[in-house]
């Protein structure tokens, strides 16, 4: 079966990386709110520190969780670059700004690795610091590299459905 067949499985393969990259995106963007609502005024202060120590303990997690939508949405990508009747710099653009989620490696890493009573030990300004570097991390993350990594992906994907419809 080649690809410009206009199969379904062609269109969902066509169409896959806007679906992986959607969820991507919206899991970058409420991953960025949420952490923000622990710097809201109305968490009492020894509440947020207690709290905020287990939300590190369990980041791998949340890593984890969102480890498949930016490695199902590379592949995709990239399976799309090879066989895509638009121009190859499209999908090129969206797999480096979609490597570029990882930007803040070492940032992510040291919230990994940050055990609960590290945590607790700190100062209330260290523990300040940790709890705000993570929700400002996160929103400009989401807003670039994740948002114009979506936003290429949407406009590689309409392209390169309109132009396979075209043939």
């Amino acid at each position: 079966m080649s690809f410009e067949s206009p199969s379904l499985g062609m269109t969902l393969l066509r169409v896959s990386p806007l679906i992986f990259g959607t969820a991507m995106f919206a899991f970058s963007v409420g991953h960025g709110f949420a952490s923000g609502a622990f710097l809201s005024p109305q968490i009492p202060k020894q509440a947020r520190h207690a709290v905020w120590a287990y939300w590190l303990r369990d980041y791998g997690r949340i890593v984890v969780v969102n480890s498949p939508s930016i490695l199902t949405t590379l592949a995709t990508c990239l399976i799309n670059m090879y066989y895509s009747h638009i121009s190859r710099a499209w999908w090129l653009t969206a797999v480096v700004l979609i490597l570029g989620h990882m930007f803040p490696f070492s940032v992510g890493l040291r919230w990994m690795t940050l055990k609960p009573e590290d945590f607790k030990a700190m100062s209330e300004a260290e523990g300040v610091r940790w709890i705000r570097e993570v929700p400002d991390v996160n929103r400009r993350r989401a807003l670039f590299p994740d948002l114009f990594a979506w936003l290429t992906v949407v406009y590689a994907v309409t392209t390169n459905l309109q132009a396979a419809s075209a043939q």
